[in-house]
């Protein structure tokens, strides 16, 4: 009758892959923007390899830092940590792969952002339409502190429940400030999605 929590980590590396905040919301939001492909081809991850387990965060960490260590290189010029918002998982990250650069998984930050708008107006108002591109842009282009002030002034006129669920997103959102910096991870070319794993 227990559940256990399975972790699933992927290693691959991948040719940088510049992008604009313009470009992501064309990925999350289709329905809100124009349908025009990408630029340019996506590059594809290599060698990837795909590791999961039972024993927890620390263990499936560490399987990951064995891995990183028979793979270094010095044709590796940036290394690229993503993770949910989990902060167990981000510290064995910070802990056991110091040389990599922690990023929140954007898909995870766009389900707290649509949590936030289901909140503030409801699961099918036409109001989420025009806040979650304006949400996502301020997010992707470096404008944390107007998101958050936005958030909590509109906090502050909702009901019990609905301050509290923007509180949560809020409160979530400066929690993982420092793995938030999009628009400098899209300048240089670094994923900012989990999706390579998420399939598994």
């Amino acid at each position: 009758t227990a559940k256990k929590e399975a972790i699933v980590t992927a290693l691959y590396s991948v040719a940088p892959y510049v992008r604009d905040s313009q470009l992501i919301l064309r990925a999350l939001l289709p329905e809100a923007t124009d349908d025009l492909k990408p630029p340019t081809e996506r590059p594809v991850p290599s060698g990837k390899q795909t590791f999961g387990t039972l024993d927890g965060k620390m263990a499936a960490i560490h399987q990951l830092a064995q891995q990183v260590a028979q793979r270094q290189s010095p044709q590796f010029v940036y290394r690229v940590a993503l993770t949910d918002g989990s902060d167990p998982l981000q510290q064995q990250i910070l802990d056991q792969l110091p040389d990599f650069t922690l990023v929140l998984d954007i898909i995870h930050v766009t389900e707290h952002l649509w949590d936030a708008a289901n909140a503030r107006w409801g699961d099918t108002a036409p109001q989420r339409s025009p806040w979650m591109p304006q949400a996502l842009t301020w997010l992707l282009e470096d404008q944390l502190d107007d998101l958050l002030n936005d958030l909590d002034t509109q906090a502050l006129t909702l009901a019990l429940s609905q301050q509290t669920t923007l509180t949560r997103v809020s409160a979530y959102l400066r929690r993982n400030r420092p793995f938030l910096d999009y628009h400098r991870y899209l300048a240089l070319g670094w994923p900012i999605g989990t999706g390579v794993v998420e399939g598994a």
